[in-house]
């Protein structure tokens, strides 16, 4: 879990290795961008309350056009 009010950069480090990790076996970039927001909702937590803080994410592909 990682409280956001204290999200220093080893949580960041942490968070970015693990989500390097999600993609392997994942076949689509759908399935890649929701494996990353349930990751992210779930263990993104406002430690005082304990409730989750990971409210939105957005992400977008670009995709060259030649």
């Amino acid at each position: 879990m990682y409280d956001i009010t204290q999200f220093c950069l080893r949580d960041m480090s942490e968070c970015g290795l693990a989500l390097r990790h999600i993609e392997k076996n994942i076949h689509s970039t759908e399935e890649v961008s929701n494996k990353i927001i349930q990751y992210l909702y779930e263990r993104i937590i406002n430690k005082d309350s304990q409730e989750k803080s990971w409210v939105l994410i957005r992400q977008f592909q670009t995709i060259p056009y030649k």
